[in-house]
């Protein structure tokens, strides 16, 4: 079957519809109403056979009717057994629904006033699914929607129902350390070879942890025996000398013309080297719990640990951090920031 066939028997999706559809799901979805946690998707065929009667409502977007599937815990009914619409019924369900129709008002920015009720609705509507429940996981109201296609959402000034601190908690961020290392002159720096030793001495390793989408630093101790990060208290690493931040020279640059005693001198200028590495990734809302005592796992391999070697900011290689008896050494493995990354 050619493209152009395919194409023809494919359902065409209208561009403007599947706009609305998108933000009116981003506008209801992982939102907290009250003390309800909410979930909004488009409807599937199933809900809408489901679905017993409607609730018309009338606002600046045209008409709207929703149906309550679920309400607190039990099945909704609008229409009775022999399908005659139950007013009623209808009138007692708009209490416990009426602070998921505020959140809907507020998405489209004004407000809705009840109409009526009827047995179906157009066929050409835009169907979504709303779930709410006091916990993320558990449904106690389950309504569904019918908008006109032509409806818009609310204007960017006007203020968005408060995010789900439940689903804001969930999303994950992976962070960093950074180990400090020592100063060591230019001139060594730029001399800088794989399978050469770079020694960090015996003193504990100090660790900065934070965060690859941004974040202040805490101060940890690595257990390298046992692989794993200590937090220590929510300090963060005294800041190196500026001296020391200097990059190191590359290992062909050419001394200041005619200053050979001031390229001399400068080879002599301490460099301050550290080692990073990048960790797992943590829920929000564990990463908004760590402080003292808390524990991260190192990603370490065998007995080594892969480490970016930086200056002044700059990746200028990478190597293996290794235990050396009760000290540590970095192994040398590449040089060049380009290949390091």
């Amino acid at each position: 079957m050619s493209a152009g066939a395919l194409a023809g028997r494919l359902r065409r999706v209208d561009e403007g519809r599947a706009r609305l559809q998108t933000q009116l799901i981003g506008a209801l979805n992982h939102r907290l109403v009250g003390e309800l946690h909410t979930v909004a998707r488009l409807a599937p065929e199933r809900d809408r056979r489901a679905a017993s009667g409607w609730l018309r409502f009338t606002g600046q977007v045209g008409r709207i009717a929703i149906s309550p599937l679920l309400v607190d815990g039990a099945v909704a009914h609008i229409a009775g057994p022999r399908g005659e619409l139950d007013a009623v019924a209808a009138a007692a369900l708009l209490g416990p629904i009426e602070p998921l129709v505020a959140a809907l008002e507020t998405a489209l920015g004004g407000e809705l006033h009840p109409a009526g009720l009827s047995h179906t609705v157009e066929p050409d509507q835009l169907f979504i699914r709303i779930d709410a429940g006091a916990q993320p996981s558990r449904v106690q109201t389950r309504l569904l929607v019918a908008l006109p296609p032509g409806a818009a959402l609310a204007d960017d000034a006007l203020p968005a129902p408060p995010l789900d601190p439940a689903a804001v908690a969930r999303v994950r961020m992976a962070w960093r350390a950074t180990i400090a290392g020592p100063a060591v002159p230019a001139r060594a720096l730029a001399t800088l070879a794989p399978r050469d030793m770079i020694v960090l001495g015996v003193a504990p390793l100090r660790v900065a942890l934070g965060w690859q989408a941004g974040g202040g630093d805490l101060l940890a101790h690595m257990d390298f025996s046992q692989r794993k990060l200590i937090v220590q208290e929510n300090a963060t690493l005294p800041s190196d000398d500026d001296a020391a931040d200097t990059p190191a020279p590359p290992a062909d640059a050419p001394p200041p013309p005619g200053a050979p005693a001031l390229a001399a001198e400068l080879s002599d200028v301490p460099v301050r080297l550290s080692f990073a590495f990048d960790g797992s990734s943590l829920p929000a809302g564990d990463v908004a719990t760590l402080g003292e005592g808390s524990v991260l796992p190192l990603p370490a391999a065998g007995q080594t640990l892969a480490v970016r070697i930086m200056s002044g900011g700059a990746v200028i290689g990478a190597g293996e951090l290794v235990a050396l008896g009760e000290g540590f050494g970095v192994i040398v493995t590449r040089v060049g920031g380009a290949e390091a990354r």
